[in-house]
């Protein structure tokens, strides 16, 4: 899950391809990584399921039972590719088709132009 951005250092937010916006709070990074960073990551067991206007826009395509978790695929804006959030068995399982906000549960992992992680 790496998504590419440019960092708004007055309103202290990162612009995301397609137009999401995500504070920096929500981000977990600090400002002067995202302010030389170029893409955010965040490994599919990072990310949460919320309700639809909840974090990152996005539409469940498909959900993937693997016994002890769930694989969902979410198609937002923000990414050419699908978004992957990992759900445990205990969680609400979402319908495809379904609005859905996403929300990291974890800092994000920042990463430079030339793929050097910094945060």
């Amino acid at each position: 899950n790496v998504l590419s951005y440019r960092w708004d250092a007055s309103a202290e937010q990162v612009i995301l391809d397609g137009g999401s916006v995500l504070s920096r709070v929500a981000t977990g990074v600090p400002a002067a990584a995202l302010a030389a960073g170029a893409e955010l990551a965040w490994r599919p067991e990072s990310l949460q399921l919320g309700a639809a206007g909840q974090g990152l826009s996005g539409q469940v395509e498909f959900a993937e039972n693997l016994g002890d978790t769930t694989v969902v695929y979410v198609r937002t804006p923000a990414m050419s590719s699908l978004l992957t959030v990992k759900m445990g068995v205990a969680d609400r399982q979402p319908a495809m088709g379904e609005a859905v906000g996403v929300q990291p549960t974890a800092p994000a992992l920042v990463f430079d132009a030339a793929g050097r992680r910094l945060s």
